[in-house]
């Protein structure tokens, strides 16, 4: 699931990418970490009935 993530997000991404490899390797790092907001974000825009209130 983290992978299909970065996966994901890289697709998306339209910025240069100086050093693959490093950024790969980050963001894989970081997946776990960031996935969760990124999904519920994901979900606020869709369905904003659904939205987590804080």
């Amino acid at each position: 699931m983290h992978i299909q993530y970065v996966i994901s997000s890289m697709k998306k991404n339209t910025t240069e990418i100086k050093n693959i490899k490093k950024y790969l390797l980050a963001a894989l790092y970081n997946a776990p970490a960031t996935m969760q907001g990124y999904y519920q974000a994901e979900v606020n825009y869709a369905m904003p009935q659904y939205a987590k209130r804080n």
